[in-house]
């Protein structure tokens, strides 16, 4: 009996093996993590020619995988040799965190155009940051409302070559928006990542918006650090850092997580949510950052919209 029962026994353990092959782990090579990929990124280290990429088995990449690879629909993790040389690529199914450290990496990698570079505000004193901050919060908020009541984003991201008949509308607008960047920056620069005891919370949200509402994508990425250090030190609301990577992945094509993003397709009125990464557990995550259900997000707007991509075709 025991005779049978063995190999009867290992013949089940290696159809087991086989249909649930391991993860390729590439020997003699180490993995690098994000941080490790992205210190790469600043110093424009680009991929090699002679660079390897391996599916998760360890296999060449197939056709199909190559042309979703071409389209970024895919993300890979870094393998480099002992002297920290760029290896190989494992190509596999891409993740929130990939889309993420994609978005990143690509800033670093590209840089800044000379018209999205802002220069710091030198003359600051850091004494009275605080005072500084709270009179950024409230021009922003002043600032706020004229945008949600006009298309000025759009206008300041393309399409300021215009010509009105009298004075620009925009352009002291516009020059609000850049002294803002210019303190905050001033004081990113001069006095280091203001804590919420130091500026209190008018003070900490003043920094918030004016990297959120930048029109400049990739300068918003380069300081996405700043917000995420301060939601990790609870200087911030995690809903903040939640928005703003909404809005990078929105600027560069991705998924976005918290649903804080809308849209109107093609010449429609009706706004819809900008496309959503697993849909079904929206509210789930909004709720673990204290946001409420975006059904009452959406109505709260008072806008026509529609739950479209979320299995509900309901709107105001």
């Amino acid at each position: 009996m025991l005779r049978i029962f063995l190999p009867a026994f290992f013949l089940l353990v290696l159809a087991a093996c086989q249909s649930s092959p391991k993860t390729y782990d590439p020997p003699h090579l180490r993995k690098l993590d994000a941080e490790e990929v992205l210190d790469r990124a600043r110093q424009k280290r680009t991929l090699s020619p002679y660079v390897v990429f391996k599916d998760s088995v360890g296999s060449p990449l197939s056709e199909e995988y190559k042309a979703k690879l071409d389209k970024g629909q895919l993300a890979y993790d870094y393998y480099v040799d002992a002297k920290g040389e760029l290896v190989e690529l494992i190509v596999r199914e891409s993740t929130y965190e990939d889309d993420l450290l994609d978005v990143q990496h690509r800033t670093l990698i590209a840089g800044l155009r000379s018209w999205e570079q802002v220069e710091p505000e030198k003359g600051v004193d850091c004494r009275v940051q605080k005072r500084i901050l709270q009179m950024v919060y409230k021009r922003e908020k002043e600032l706020q409302k004229v945008r949600d009541s006009t298309d000025l984003e759009r206008f300041m991201r393309g399409f300021s070559r215009v010509r009105f008949s009298g004075p620009n509308p925009y352009q002291a607008i516009d020059s609000m928006f850049t002294e803002n960047k210019r303190l905050i920056f001033g004081i990113l620069e001069k006095c280091g990542t203001p804590t919420r005891r130091e500026v209190g919370e008018q003070g900490m949200m003043g920094l918030f918006y004016t990297i959120q509402h930048m029109a400049q994508p990739r300068l918003r990425v380069l300081y996405y650090p700043v917000i995420k250090e301060c939601v990790d030190k609870g200087d911030l609301k995690p809903h903040c850092l939640a928005l703003m990577e909404d809005r990078m992945m929105r600027d560069f094509g991705k998924k976005q997580l918290f649903g804080s993003q809308l849209m109107k397709k093609d010449t429609s009125e009706v706004w819809t949510l900008y496309p959503v990464r697993e849909p079904e557990k929206l509210n789930q995550r909004r709720a673990a950052i204290g946001l409420k259900p975006i059904e009452q997000y959406l109505e709260s707007l008072e806008v026509e919209y529609t739950l479209e991509g979320l299995g509900i075709e309901e709107g105001k």
